[in-house]
């Protein structure tokens, strides 16, 4: 549950960044977009990481190796 917590709060803060910077005319509509969609792609990458660390022997034994 943290990491939903810390990720929701990285978009509102994000999001609302470029909502600001948009209303006060620093950058256009296509640059908020862009930033936007990249920020998303960004944090869904991130989330599809384990959330737990696997221990090293674990995936060599895996892979065969042990």
């Amino acid at each position: 549950m943290e990491r939903i917590h810390r990720d929701y709060r990285v978009i509102i803060a994000f999001n609302t960044l470029l909502i600001a910077l948009g209303a006060t005319g620093r950058i256009t509509p296509q640059t908020s977009a862009m930033l936007h969609n990249i920020s998303t792609l960004v944090i869904s990458v991130y989330n599809m990481t384990d959330l737990l660390k696997k221990p090293a022997g674990l995936l060599e034994e895996r892979n065969g190796e042990a």
